[in-house]
């Protein structure tokens, strides 16, 4: 019986297709243009990050958004 397929060429034929879409997904992949990258609610988080110990001492944060802040907190200060 003969084979119709060189098993190589297939491995190589996957191994090429495989590489272009993780190229491709690297590339041209799932991104998001809101908020400068940080998405809907990111965008909230990026902002105490970036003034945290302003908007800390001025106690504009209400009490849920503090609890949930330690990594805005260590961005800042790191």
């Amino acid at each position: 019986m003969k084979k119709i397929i060189n098993p190589k060429l297939f491995i190589a034929f996957i191994g090429a297709l495989w590489l272009s879409i993780l190229v491709y997904g690297a590339i041209w992949g799932e991104r998001v243009w809101i908020n400068k990258g940080a998405g809907w609610d990111g965008g909230h988080y990026l902002n105490y990050t970036k003034n945290f110990h302003e908007l800390i001492t001025n106690k504009k944060l209400k009490e849920y958004v503090v609890s949930r802040s330690l990594p805005s907190a260590i961005l800042y200060y790191t």
